[in-house]
């Protein structure tokens, strides 16, 4: 893992899609580790987060670096409900 291409380029892509209007909806799969470290980018997701425009974003359970990210609704993926988990997404993205 580089944290420095995470707070480079990733914070760069994350805020121009913020920024474009041809994008509705923002997708950041999946925070996890890799991530971890780069402060500038956690900060970067976190302000997508609070932003104007929805995000949809999978985060790895158990890292408590994306704790302080605010989050919305959650939705726990788990072997029993995997196959499920599309069919809930995509109502979310209907409302």
């Amino acid at each position: 893992a580089n944290p420095a291409v995470f707070d480079t380029l990733g914070v760069t892509l994350l805020q121009d899609a913020m920024v474009n209007t041809n994008v509705d909806i923002v997708v950041i799969d999946e925070l996890g580790f890799l991530e971890a470290e780069a402060e500038k980018f956690r900060a970067a997701v976190s302000a997508a987060l609070r932003g104007s425009k929805p995000v949809l974003g999978v985060v790895r359970e158990g890292l408590g670096a994306w704790s302080e990210a605010p989050l919305g609704e959650v939705i726990e993926v788990t072997a029993g409900n995997r196959d499920a988990v599309p069919g809930e997404i995509l109502a979310w993205l209907r409302k």
